[in-house]
């Protein structure tokens, strides 16, 4: 042995002990708080994913629901029930109204013909009212139900766009 170790006493080999496990206690440490690290960007990547995900299917939940909407105010108009599909016409801007200013993630575009359905929809909501006023005035549904069609088809394409998950994700994970 060198004669370092031989003139210690047991102070001081309590004092090398406790300094060497020092030194690997805080190898440790550094170690876990890197790993921590790592786990902490994995969690925040992985909450960004899911949170991005939820406002796409949010995104397209509501442009379904407003495809059904535009649909039964087909069949209200069919019907000559134009009070209920005015209720529904009303509705129906809310609805594109409210998902126009809702915050959505990056990877959500604006549904392109989005103004041209605004106002196909508000000169249907004038017919109507005009209709419920003056019962005689004219409403050819046929013209009504091409537009409307025209709106669930720009919102059916968009839905298209948006169904998938994005490259790299899948329902695993």
């Amino acid at each position: 042995m060198p004669a370092f170790f031989l003139g210690c006493d047991s102070m001081e080999w309590i004092s090398i002990t406790g300094w060497a496990l020092s030194l690997i206690g805080t190898c440790v440490a550094i170690y876990q708080i890197h790993k921590t690290k790592k786990i902490s960007a994995a969690a925040r990547d992985a909450s960004l994913l899911t949170s991005t995900t939820l406002q796409r299917n949010l995104a397209i939940l509501s442009m379904s629901s407003c495809v059904s909407e535009i649909e039964e105010i087909k069949a209200l108009i069919r019907g000559a029930r134009y009070e209920s599909a005015l209720i529904r016409v009303s509705d129906l801007i809310g609805k594109l109204a409210q998902f126009k200013t809702m915050p959505k993630a990056s990877n959500i575009s604006e549904i392109p013909s989005m103004q041209e359905i605004f106002v196909q929809l508000s000169i249907l909501r004038e017919r109507l009212e005009l209709k419920l006023h003056k019962p005689n005035s004219s409403l050819n549904a046929p013209d009504v139900n091409r537009a409307l069609s025209a709106a669930a088809d720009a919102i059916h394409e968009w839905i298209g766009l948006h169904k998938f998950l994005e490259n790299g994700v899948s329902n695993d994970k």
